[in-house]
């Protein structure tokens, strides 16, 4: 008996440790190496993009405009749901601020589980360097609480076409899915279950081209946010460029202060309740998952933490680290913004020293906060196995 309970834990802890699923193929900015199967936060960065760069040891993919490009996903959860892929020419922009548009809808995508399924790349897309986004959102438990999958794929374009990234209908992903039980995902296990049933609903924006009878396009034609790309590109409008800073004249000459850093590893005291997939969502902008939290503070079991104890959470390793004290951020340019900064700071310190005193030892104040007490001490076991796949059939949907 003893033996069997065992070997029951053993399946426990593995299936919990090994769950859900992720992009195989082509290589993902993670570089196809670890454990990255866990569910991102809806609308967060890591819903855009797991990772906020690209992966230097990862190169680009390439790829020609009007042809096939197969994919894989590899769902160690098999769960039911519907995936989809995404274009952004915003390379150069932080996650929040890419544009994106769909060029694919993957309907039932566990059913292609593990296989290569060709996308295809419309022959209109520009030519240039370009991300693929792909998503997943599994409605396993149920069409109000969807869980939220997402992996991204940097790509070199070649085509011919004379389509501009400015004419395409484009938006960001923060904000662009309905959340949680707004009423718009199927119900995988009612009448929602079967494409061309009354309740199934492909959520998401429509493809860029509207029009379009490849890759289940005709599936979204009519939630929005689409064009009709042979027509005139639908009147989408250019990104917006990023803020600059200071007036007329360039860059300001480099600056004197460098920029926020992206990602600084943090110390995170562990609440009642909470395993580390749960903390890892909680600091979905280090772009990292329960894994890398367990890696990195040398746990040798992932499952036993316990309230209060202090962990590291680290940044992904392709995440802008901060730069060193004094180094200039700006980039030369002709010193107009420099100096009219300049103008400003010393306006400010003579005609507001009282008030930047007074902030600086509010920051400071706040930055001395110290983390809320923990309670008792107690073992917070990582993710249990989930019975709401059973209960539901999730094997028969």
């Amino acid at each position: 008996m003893r033996s069997l309970l065992r070997l029951l834990l053993l399946c426990a802890t593995t299936s919990s440790a090994d769950a859900h699923g992720a992009l195989l193929s082509p290589m993902t900015r993670r570089g196809n190496t670890g454990y990255e199967n866990d569910p991102v936060r809806f609308d967060s960065e890591a819903w855009v993009c797991r990772h906020a760069t690209p992966n230097a040891n990862v190169p680009l993919h390439a790829v020609t405009a009007g042809t096939n490009m197969p994919i894989q996903w590899d769902f160690s959860a098999a769960h039911v749901g519907d995936c989809a892929v995404f274009i952004s020419y915003d390379v150069a922009l932080p996650l929040a601020q890419q544009q994106y548009f769909k060029i694919a809808n993957l309907p039932k995508c566990r059913e292609q589980n593990r296989m290569d399924v060709d996308i295809a790349m419309p022959a209109w897309l520009p030519a240039g360097q370009a991300i693929l986004r792909w998503d997943w959102y599994a409605l396993h438990q149920g069409p109000n609480s969807p869980e939220y999958y997402s992996q991204c794929v940097d790509l070199t374009i070649t085509s011919t076409s004379s389509t501009t990234v400015e004419s395409i209908v484009k938006y960001p992903i923060i904000g662009i899915y309905p959340p949680a039980g707004a009423g718009a995902y199927r119900n995988a296990f009612g009448n929602g279950k079967n494409i061309g049933e009354p309740g199934f609903i492909m959520t998401g924006p429509a493809c860029a081209d509207a029009t379009s009878t490849d890759n289940n396009c005709p599936l979204s034609a009519n939630n929005g946010n689409g064009g009709d790309i042979t027509g005139g590109g639908g009147g989408g409008t250019a990104s917006p460029p990023p803020p600059q800073d200071g007036g007329g004249g360039g860059g300001g000459g480099g600056g004197t202060e460098p920029g926020p850093p992206a990602c600084v590893a943090v110390v995170y005291t562990v609440g009642q309740g909470e395993t580390l997939s749960d903390i890892a969502a909680k600091h979905s902008e280090h772009a990292i998952d329960w894994q890398q939290i367990c890696d990195e503070n040398g746990l040798v079991d992932c499952d036993a933490i316990f309230v209060g104890q202090p962990l590291t959470i680290p940044c992904d390793d392709n995440l802008q680290t901060a730069a060193p004290s004094g180094q200039g951020t700006g980039g030369g340019g002709g010193g107009g913004g420099g100096a009219g900064m300049a103008v400003g700071v010393s306006f400010a310190l003579l005609a507001s020293g009282a008030m930047i005193a007074f902030a600086i030892y509010k920051r400071r104040g706040e930055e001395a906060v110290p983390p809320p007490p923990p309670g008792r001490p107690m073992y917070a076991a990582k993710d249990e196995i989930s019975t709401t796949s059973v209960a539901l059939g999730e094997t028969n949907a």
